[in-house]
């Protein structure tokens, strides 16, 4: 896969060989997808709420905030567990 970008504001991932019927081009365990629902839905997520950050679907800004926060914040909490530790 390869991304390409369009314009400073689009972007797409193409194939960089042919695809066949059934190829697995990518899997996300079901436990390693995250939505902004469910971000804002998370403890973090709460206290941004409790903070009186909006979560309203046309601030699509602030969603982004709720998403950001989310990884940084599981980032700062695996930062010390092995399975997450990089091995290069």
């Amino acid at each position: 896969m390869r991304l390409r970008f369009y314009e400073s504001t689009h972007r797409g991932v193409h194939a960089a060989c042919n695809i066949k019927l059934g190829d697995v081009i990518l899997f996300l365990p079901h436990d390693e997808i995250i939505t902004v629902d469910w971000a804002c839905e998370t403890p973090i997520g709460a206290k941004m709420k409790e903070a009186g950050l909006k979560t309203d679907k046309n601030l699509h800004f602030t969603l982004q905030n709720f998403m950001a926060t989310y990884i940084l914040n599981e980032i700062y909490n695996k930062r010390e567990d092995p399975k997450y530790i990089s091995r290069s």
